[in-house]
């Protein structure tokens, strides 16, 4: 924003005068717009002042004292406000009616005492420049890398969590960190405060953000902590970790959750690594350099440990059966323990620690589904990765990789790769090309500045990222327009294509390689000429092109023939070439290459005046048709070096005279149609025109016709009505072949006798002639032709002259003739049927070209067609085929049902399940379930709105996340599963028994209490002196009456035998035996143990020193009341 004039009427300049207050002509110009405060020593602005400025655009309050009570709330009344400078004050947060200043398009906050910069940022959907810079912020909000800014400063901030390759990088390293690394970071932590949620849930207010100073306070809220963690098995001890709260740890019976995160402590206490129970495990943003050494967790499932010190982790931690989710992100770790690669690991999150290589761990990862090694060190990648086949989203952007190896193209479930700030160019790396499976690949900034053509084999992708590549025109504005054209144009399955309104100044020359395109749109572009990859695209049936600055001769074709007659001219092995209607002077020189496969040429309609001699090139040139041409005064020399001509149309111009050396050229020539023009006579050289079947001379000038044109004895129409003829030839009786003859509108008085040898005749036109004959002079058909002519003949003789008679000698000869060739053989009676048939078609052919030229001036411009981009049918099948194929292969027959279920997810959204989706997973698994974050969902549709918000926005009103962030955003969204399954685990705690029910008759089971269907299973109960099973576990089944324990299952811990009269083995009250097929201890026939759970513990088997915590708000059977707060436990 410009600074304002210091004559400016709307300015309020008070800068530098050292007042202490805002002055009171703040308060009095309503009008004001500019409003400078700088540079003096303010620490409160009152209430009200800004209500009263509601034009203000810019705010300059740089260097004054003003605090964080000190700033009003109301400034969110200045809507307008564009520029706000607030550098070098005491602000120790970012003041929160800042986000509500939507129309703020700069904003400075250098030189205060800073440490949390949160906000909803999202909200200043204006913004372009932001100055964070001298301050103490630790950390940055993703929210900032989603906004429109071209600046952004955050030097001087030394406790920035931020990998200095990052910030050396650049304002676009900084904002692709912040988009990709710490959503990542915020979706991890906002995944797992859902799993916390209960344990503060009737806390109130804001969520704690520091440690209260108040030791009392502090206190009480450990209290409250460490109750509620007894009541819901959730501890939540973050910002209050205090020695106190650790030394009570060892009196909880069961925590499944335990969040120590914000305590600076130096190591993660072993207190806290032995708790009875414990699935997640969250003690990111400490100070911790080292766990406690030989602590192997039996059921943690998830582990974060962001943010801290670690260099090593311990061996142990390796040995953990069922550890899933691990998350270390900006450490100080340069390697794995060997052990790790005996992990479940299903997500492992690396990034920004100090590794130099991929640890020897990971490649032994069977179940492997996430990696980030992002912000790390890594020179290259080992090939072995490829082995991980179950990798489905691999991050190693940020790092210094030059190559990928082949090994990669053997993850075929890869479906998100990102290798963006990796100096991997100028190549594409080839190996990109074989993994098929990928949906979201992202190459930002890696100096790429080629697209390979194996880029189309990547057909399921449905985001790429090239942002900051040297891509050559036209692949950057394709990429600008829609990253995935890039795969669209070297695809090469596509059977239609739009790159419609794209500003393309050249096609990629890819597109020479699709040559099954039936369809292509490349209107509204700048293309100066049609591509010439036209050429090699003979499929295309439906093609646009409007909307292109073409150059002639393209763009008058366009206009007068439509988009499939550019394409015919660019192809030079179009068969016909239509230019009729295109005002051409000249013919264009972009006909010459069609010179081997060109037959019919029509240049009808036009402003020639003669033909190229290139035009003789033309062997295979049959048809030429040069109408409506005024400037023509002849016809061209070069058609009588058209060696295969066989139709000439020249009608409607101005051709007064023909060659006769030219005529006598055209021996082949079949049709000649000259209708319209100026002649006169016509040469004797007609002669020679053996094989002409069709003579239309309709239209000239002709006073007589040659004797010689009955030399031309395979005519089958002649028309020359329409002329001045006073007689005809006498030898025209020869004509014995014709089939029409066409006399109208001329100036006959008689008829040569020798007409009676046209046999033949099945037309005959003699109106508006000067002749004997009295009444109808036009017949059809060879009857009524045969009584016209007989009568017509008669009445010319009734007027015989010296001149008739010797008419008579000649036809007395004509017969003489016929009669001769009325002798002939059978062979030759062959011959003349094929003639007839050929002559027949040529005159055919005639006729259907005259309609088509008269159609053409008829017909109204064809519309433009439709075109989207799609796949042929063969492609799509395969491509559904390859889809089946995977899902089979997840989802075998036979699975457990959890896993079954867990599968089932992985196609749908997990925000949207089944009301009783998880009523049926064994409680047992639950941990396992809680551990694993499946693949994500599909982001939504480009250019569509999210889940309802405006566009742009989601739900929310947050701006939605381009494509890496949605699939990785399913690591929240699987929350609301987890939460659904542990609410299932107190509903089980909470589940009272029904009534009893009968057995059906004669059951040997026991009576017992049934649940109704969709509740939870109540549980059965407990022996005297046992322990309840804790969350997510189930009590161990118990063989039917007669049946002893299965070999290998031990009593848990704390449970007694079973009570008197009930023998090892019997069912207890309100338990039912297995379902058919079932072998003893719950395990299906056939099936094999199910995946994380140790020998010897059959499903539902509590492990050792499991501890379950007390039902909420109540007593269990055979327990004491709660005891009171602060009262000591009893004594056991």
């Amino acid at each position: 924003m410009a600074e304002p004039d210091a004559l400016d009427p709307h300015l309020v300049d008070h800068s530098g005068l050292g007042i202490a207050a805002v002055p009171d002509e703040a308060f009095t110009r309503a009008a004001c717009t500019y409003l400078k405060l700088g540079q003096n020593k303010i620490a409160t602005i009152p209430p009200g002042v800004f209500p009263r400025l509601p034009h203000l655009s810019l705010l300059d309050l740089t260097s004054n004292r003003l605090t964080d009570a000190g700033f009003p709330h109301d400034i969110a009344k200045c809507s307008g406000l564009k520029t706000l400078r607030l550098g070098g004050n005491n602000l120790t947060a970012v003041p929160e009616a800042l986000f509500q200043l939507t129309a703020l398009e700069r904003l400075e906050l250098h030189r205060n005492d800073i440490r949390d910069a949160a906000g909803p940022w999202f909200q200043l959907t204006a913004l372009t420049a932001l100055n964070l810079a001298n301050n103490d912020i630790r950390s940055l909000s993703p929210d900032i890398g989603w906004l429109p800014l071209t600046e952004l400063n955050v030097e001087g901030n030394a406790n920035l969590l931020m990998p200095p390759n990052v910030l050396a990088g650049g304002f676009k390293w900084i904002m692709s960190y912040l988009q990709v690394i710490c959503e990542q970071h915020r979706l991890v932590e906002q995944h797992l405060d859902k799993f916390t949620a209960p344990a503060i849930e009737g806390e109130g207010g804001a969520p704690l953000k520091a440690r209260p100073s108040d030791p009392r306070q502090l206190s009480a809220l450990v209290a409250r902590r460490l109750g509620a963690a007894a009541v819901t098995g959730v501890l939540a001890l973050g910002h209050c970790g205090t020695d106190a709260a650790l030394a009570e740890l060892s009196k909880l019976q069961a925590v499944y959750v335990a969040d120590v995160r914000h305590n600076g402590w130096s190591s993660v206490p072993a207190s806290v690594l032995r708790l009875n129970g414990l699935v997640v495990l969250n003690a990111s943003d400490n100070a911790v350099e080292s766990l406690a050494e030989g602590i192997t967790p039996q059921h943690l499932g998830v582990l974060n440990l962001s943010f801290n010190r670690i260099k090593a982790l311990p061996p142990a931690l390796g040995a953990a059966p069922v550890l899933q989710q691990m998350y270390l992100a900006n450490n100080q770790l340069t390697d794995l323990p060997r052990t790790f690669a005996c992990l479940p690991m299903v997500d492992l999150f690396l990034s920004e620690n100090l590794f130099e290589k991929v640890p020897v761990a990971v490649l032994g990862m069977s179940q492997l589904a996430k990696l980030s090694m992002a912000c790390c060190r890594l020179g290259e990648v080992p090939d072995a990765l490829g082995g991980v086949n179950t990798l489905k989203f691999l991050d190693l952007s940020f790092n210094q990789l030059k190559t990928l190896p082949d090994g990669l193209s053997r993850l075929t479930a890869l479906n998100a790769l990102n290798v963006s700030f990796n100096p991997l160019g100028p190549a594409f790396p080839p190996v990109l090309t074989a993994i098929t499976s990928l949906l979201e690949l992202n190459l930002d900034f890696t100096g790429v500045s080629s697209v390979p053509e194996g880029l189309g084999e990547l057909r399921r992708l449905e985001g790429l990222q090239l942002e900051g590549c040297p891509l050559p025109p036209p692949l950057d504005t394709l990429y600008a327009a829609n990253p995935l054209l890039l795969v669209q144009v070297h695809n090469t399955a596509l059977v239609s294509l739009d790159l419609s309104g794209l500003g393309l100044e050249m096609v990629p020359p890819s597109l020479s390689r699709l040559v099954g395109l039936t369809g292509l749109d490349l209107s509204r572009n700048r293309l100066p000429r049609p591509p010439a990859e036209l050429a090699v695209l003979t499929a295309l049936t439906a093609v646009s092109l409007r909307g292109n600055p073409f150059a002639a001769p393209y763009a008058a074709l366009l206009e007068a023939k439509g988009d499939m007659a550019v394409v015919e001219l660019v192809q030079p092995t179009s068969e016909k070439l239509d230019l009729s209607g295109c005002g051409y002077k000249a013919l264009p020189d972009e006909v010459a290459p069609h010179a081997g496969h060109l037959a019919q040429l029509k240049l009808a309609t036009n402003a020639l005046a003669c033909l190229p001699d290139w035009l003789s090139q033309f062997g295979r040139l049959t048809t030429l048709v040069i109408d409506h041409n005024p400037s023509l005064a002849g016809l061209p020399e070069v058609v009588g070096r058209l060696p295969k001509l066989s139709i000439l149309m020249a009608s409607h111009c101005a051709i007064a005279a023909l060659a006769p050396e030219l005529l006598g050229q055209l021996s082949r020539l079949q049709a000649l149609v000259l209708q319209g023009n100026l002649l006169a006579d016509l040469p004797p050289t007609i002669s020679k025109l053996t094989d002409l079947k069709a003579l239309v001379l309709q239209g000239n000038a002709l006073v007589r016709l040659p004797d010689s044109l009955s030399a031309c004895v395979g005519l089958r129409l002649l028309d020359v009505s329409y002329n001045t003829l006073t007689s005809l030839p006498s030898g025209l009786g020869a004509l014995s072949r014709l089939k029409g003859l066409k006399l109208g509108h001329n100036a006959l008085s008689a008829l040569p006798t020798g007409l009676s040898c046209l046999g033949g005749l099945t037309e005959l036109l003699m109106s508006h002639n000067p002749l004997p004959l009295q009444g109808e002079l036009n017949a059809t058909g060879a009857p009524a032709v045969r009584r016209l002519l007989a009568a017509a003949l008669a009445a010319c003789a009734a007027k015989e002259s010296a001149a008739a008679a010797a008419e008579k000698q000649g036809a007395a000869a004509a017969l003489a003739a016929k009669a001769a060739a009325l002798k002939i053989t059978r062979e030759e009676e062959e011959q003349e049927a094929e003639a007839e048939a050929a002559a027949a078609e040529v005159v055919a052919d005639l006729e259907a070209l005259r309609d088509e030229e008269e159609a053409r001036a008829a017909a109204p411009p064809p519309p433009p067609p439709e075109i989207k981009t799609a796949e042929g049918p063969d492609a799509i099948n395969r491509r559904v085929a390859m889809m089946q194929e995977e899902i089979n292969a997840r989802s075998p027959d036979a699975k457990w049902l959890y896993v079954q279920k867990h599968q089932e997810t992985l196609g749908r959204d997990p925000l949207r399940p089944k009301a009783d989706a998880w009523m049926q997973v064994p409680i047992m698994n639950i941990p396992r379930i809680i551990a694993a974050i499946s693949s994500p969902p599909p982001p939504p549709e480009p250019g569509q709105p999210g889940a309802g918000g405006p566009a742009g926005l989601d739900a929310d009103g947050k701006p939605l996340r381009p494509q890496v962030m949605h699939r990785f955003k399913r690591v929240v969204d699987q929350s609301a599963m987890a939460m659904n399954l542990l609410g299932r685990v107190q509903g089980v705690m909470t589940a009272k028994a029904g009534p009893p029910m009968p057995g059906p008759p004669g059951s040997a089971m026991p009576h017992g209490p049934m649940h109704p269907p969709g509740s939870a299973m109540p549980m059965p109960p407990l022996p005297p002196g046992s322990a309840m099973p804790p969350p997510g576990m189930m009590m161990p089944p118990i063989p039917p009456p007669g049946m002893m324990m299965p070999p290998g299952m031990m009593m848990p811990p704390g449970m007694m035998l079973p009570p008197g009269g009930m023998m090892p083995g019997m069912m207890p009250p309100g338990m039912m035996m297995p379902g058919g097929g079932m072998t003893p201890g719950g395990f299906p026939g056939g099936m094999m143990m199910p995946p994380g759970m140790m020998p010897g513990m059959m499903p539902g088997a509590m492990p050792g020193g499991f501890v379950p915590p007390p039902p909420p708000g109540g007593v269990r059977p055979g327990m004491g009341p709660p005891l009171p707060p602060g009262a000591p436990p009893p004594r056991r």
